[in-house]
């Protein structure tokens, strides 16, 4: 199963209700190209931009032809269940249990502490290797990426996919992207209340990466609907 990483406010949106979407940037960003504005031997000022567009090795005639090839491209499909992984830890290990039939482990997850039901160790190199730094740390948090799909709490079925520049995207999709819902109260105050939280959102995950919301950078949009409720507390031994 594919996964889709979120972060601890990404997960407090999905957990309350408020976030149905999420923009992710595409690594490699198009570009426009340009002509000579004159001769390559007598240039009389800046390039002039066309409607031509390189991304990687590929070249598109128009913007909407770009939009096509980027959706073709797109990593993940509607209808596609993914894993919604999350920063995590194991909290607990053990070998033996009177109501456990083999050896078993629970998560934690950072967003809200909440931990897993009890979870049998699967002849699994990436569960073996977790297990192994939990021995060497047990308090360690693991980022998201390295969550894996069988730890998740949460699978979401991707039910739209988009592709536009961040700057491009309307009010409802910033709200779905987990506005909270006290500030959506006042409605002449909600739209500049959006704007500012959403830049602020967006520039704390993806500035430090090189893709500031002044840049303007291409996304893949998607929209999605949680499949698998939160799990239940964790039982006792």
């Amino acid at each position: 199963m594919k996964r889709l990483p979120m972060d601890a406010k990404s997960i407090a949106g999905i957990l309350d209700g408020r976030k149905t979407r999420t923009s992710r940037v595409i690594k490699v960003q198009p570009a426009q190209c340009f002509r000579p504005n004159g001769t390559w031997a007598n240039q009389r000022g800046d390039p002039i931009p066309v409607d031509v567009w390189a991304w990687g090795r590929h070249r598109f005639d128009g913007i909407d032809a770009l939009r096509q090839g980027l959706l073709e491209c797109c990593p993940y499909s509607v209808g596609e269940t993914v894993a919604i992984t999350e920063t995590w830890r194991i909290h607990e290990v053990v070998s033996y249990c009177p109501s456990l039939t083999q050896k078993s482990l629970r998560i934690q997850y950072e967003a809200d502490a909440d931990l897993s039901d009890w979870m049998p160790i699967s002849t699994n190199a990436v569960v073996d290797r977790a297990v192994e730094a939990y021995h060497k740390n047990p308090l360690r948090w693991h980022p998201a990426r390295f969550m894996p799909a069988d730890f998740a709490r949460l699978h979401a079925r991707i039910t739209s996919r988009d592709v536009g520049r961040i700057q491009g995207m309307t009010y409802d999709e910033i709200v779905a992207e987990g506005f909270p819902f006290y500030q959506r109260i006042n409605p002449i105050a909600a739209p500049s209340a959006l704007d500012e939280w959403w830049i602020a959102r967006w520039d704390s995950i993806n500035a430090k990466r090189g893709y500031p919301y002044r840049m303007n950078p291409w996304v893949y949009g998607y929209g999605f609907e949680v499949e698998q409720a939160p799990v239940d507390r964790a039982v006792e031994k």
